[in-house]
Formats: structure tokens, sequence, C-alpha cells
């Protein structure tokens, strides 16, 4: 008798199993332009400045920093580092300790000042 239940079970399963998944969200019903004016986007790579030789001149870099100021972009992100990456980071001084002097901001004048260590003080911005 538990072997037909158990087998009735399965078969259950496996009709259950066999029903079409039918998603909610139809991005390809989503045709048409979108309202507004495209986003402009420029990804500029380079090396890092601090990697550059002695003799590299800053002045070099002034015909791009014309042509951006005449794109006039409404936003600049940069790759950095969070508070909350190099907190991680001074947690293992043997492995980043490098990258934390070159990268990251001493956080103790902050902390002297609000009593918050980073993880603190993200709480609180997030609260």
């Amino acid at each position: 008798m538990a072997s037909f239940l158990i087998l009735g079970l399965c078969s259950a399963g496996a009709l259950a199993a066999d029903a079409p998944y039918r998603p909610t969200f139809h991005p390809d019903q989503l045709k048409g332009p979108p309202a507004g004016r495209p986003n402009e986007v420029l990804v500029l790579g380079s090396t890092h400045l601090s990697g550059l030789p002695k003799t590299f001149q800053p002045a070099l870099l002034e015909p791009l920093l014309q042509r951006l100021v005449a794109w006039k972009p409404e936003l600049i992100a940069t790759e950095d580092l969070s508070g909350l990456q190099c907190d991680f980071m001074r947690r293992y001084p043997a492995r980043y300790a490098e990258s934390v002097a070159t990268y990251c901001f001493d956080t103790s004048a902050a902390q002297a000042a609000t009593g918050l260590d980073v993880p603190a003080a993200n709480t609180e911005v997030e609260r």
C-alpha cells in the first residue's frame, strides 16, 4: 500500500513538472524608444596616474580635460574603494597594507569627532 502511495506522489510531481513555465515579466513586450533623450555614456580607461613615471607631465591631460568640460557630463563616476572596503582591508594588514596606504583615507579624525568607526558610521547613514 505504501508503495502505491509513494508511486502516486512521484507521478503527481512528474505531472506538475511538465507544466510550462510562464514568467510574469515579458521584456519582449516592451517595445519602442524610451521616453526622454538617450543616455550618453563615456567609459574612459586609463592606467592609474600614480603608476606613471616621474617624467609624466600632467599638462598632457589638458586636451582630455577640455573635451570633458565641453561635453558637460551630468555625472562622473570614478573607481574608488568604499569606506567599508578600506575598513576590511585594514583588518588584514599583512595582505593589504600597501593598498590601504595608497587608496584609503585615514578616518581617525572622523572617528574622534563622531565616536563612530567606519561600520558604525555606515549603519547610521543607512538608518
